[in-house]
């Protein structure tokens, strides 16, 4: 049986303060599920900024160089 990818979508709107701590958390979750082999390597978080006018593009343009 194929494991299943999961894909998180996180809109966003003036998150700056509280993005990586959001990220980190959400990672952990996705990491412990790929150990478990509930879900695949190929799962992602997704984020949608709805126009914010602080830094947090800039953030989530910094998470998928990485």
């Amino acid at each position: 049986m194929d494991k299943k990818i999961l894909a998180i979508v996180v809109p966003c709107y003036n998150e700056e303060d509280i993005l990586d701590t959001t990220t980190g958390k959400l990672l952990n979750v996705i990491n412990n599920l790929i150990i478990a082999n509930k879900i695949s390597e190929n799962s992602y978080i997704s984020y949608v900024d709805d126009g914010s006018c602080d830094t947090t593009w800039e953030k989530i343009k910094e998470y998928s160089n990485n």
